[in-house]
Order: C-alpha cells, then structure tokens, then sequence
C-alpha cells in the first residue's frame, strides 16, 4: 500500500506518521520517504531578493509576520508579469520533476508499504500561492493526474489557530490559510482522497484514518 501524507505546517503529520504505522501495518515494514520540493537554481535567483526585502532571512519558517507580508507583496510584483511567473514556475516543475521521478521508482520498486510526506500536492500549493496557479494548467492537471498512483492521499486538515501553537516557526495566520485554501480545493478532485480533522484528540485523528482506510479496504476486498 501506496500512502501519500499531507497538510498545512502544524497539521500534525510527522507525529501521525510515526503513529498509523503500527496501527495500519502491525509487523509489516514500512519506508517513509520525505519528498518536499528543494529549490537549486531557483533559490540563486530568489534569494538574494528575499534577503534585501527581510533582512537577511531566506526561509519563511525563520520569518515573522512582518517580513514575510513584506516578502508576500514584493512576490506579487514579480509574479504580475504572467511571462515571468510562467518561466520560473517551469523552471521550478523541471527542478521537482526529477524527485518526482524517483519517488514513483521508489514506490514502483520497493516490496514495502510506502508512506510519502511533502509532495506533489504540497509543491502546488506552494506554487499556486506564489503564481496563481489554477486547474487550466497543464503541469497542474498532470502533476494531479500522477497522484492517482497512490493507494490513498490522506489530508489533514487543521484550524489555522490550532497549527499555529503547535508550532513556533509560522509566520503568520494568513500564511496557513491562504494554503489551507488550496489543499481543499486540490484535494477535492482526488477519488483516492482521505481527508481527517485533527483539530482535537491525536487518538481519535489516528482512530478515523485507520477506520477510514480499513473500511476502504474491506469494500476493495469485496469487490
């Protein structure tokens, strides 16, 4: 079984993680693999002009909420010139597409049950937030298309109050719930989509996915 784990920052998804996994595969082995989008050229273009607009930070998790507005409206001027936020989204889908590759390897070839966290779902998000990006995108339709593979993908959805004091490194509600925003609107058009609250009870979160997944499970059998 193919799991593919996501959410906004806070949502709790290391921890549930390390949780379902003996609740879903008691004695069975199982391969997490972390496959976030990890910039190379672009980080060279970009960081430079994220550092004279905060300060010297270049990763949003040291931001506060004052450098990263300042940051937000500077990437709106950027991203204004529809030419500009085409080529530096390709150049970005052309840098991922090479881990995209090699985790589906992974999955094809691995005998285990695979958990993915940080992945195609969370790059778009990302990147829609950055470009405004929307469903007529053909690297959008196609990097959907691809989750398909995946046995289920699991959302965990999360209040942005409740993500922010569950971690210290957020820079500000707005920039949970304008991501927040896509995830729902992404994760709405996957048929293997799961998705689970975990505003409250950690065991009940890791109770309503084993339940969702096994009853998933025993109608597939059925069938």
């Amino acid at each position: 079984m193919n799991i593919y784990i996501t959410g906004i920052d806070g949502a709790g998804k290391t921890t549930i993680i390390e949780r379902i996994i003996p609740e879903l595969f008691p004695n069975e082995k199982v391969e997490v693999i972390w496959a976030r989008y990890e910039p190379k050229l672009i980080r060279y273009l970009v960081a430079p002009l994220k550092k004279s607009q905060t300060n010297g930070s270049t990763n949003f998790n040291d931001m506060n909420e004052q450098q990263y507005n300042k940051w937000s409206s500077f990437k709106k001027k950027i991203t204004k010139s529809k030419v500009l936020s085409c080529v530096i989204f390709t150049i970005q889908y052309i840098e991922y597409s090479i881990t995209i590759k090699k985790v589906f390897s992974k999955l094809r070839k691995s005998p285990n049950n695979t958990i993915v966290d940080r992945f195609i779902l969370d790059f778009l998000v990302d990147q829609s937030v950055n470009h405004g990006l929307n469903l007529n995108n053909w690297i959008v339709k196609r990097l959907l298309f691809k989750l398909n593979a995946f046995s289920y993908v699991i959302f965990i959805d999360v209040e942005e109050h409740i993500a922010l004091v569950r971690k210290n490194d957020i820079p500000s509600k707005e920039y949970l719930s304008v991501r927040r925003k896509f995830y729902k609107e992404y994760i709405e058009l996957l048929g293997n989509a799961v998705i689970v609250c975990n505003n409250n009870s950690l065991e009940d979160t890791i109770a309503n996915i084993s339940k969702k997944i096994k009853k998933n499970e025993s109608v597939y059998t059925r069938n």
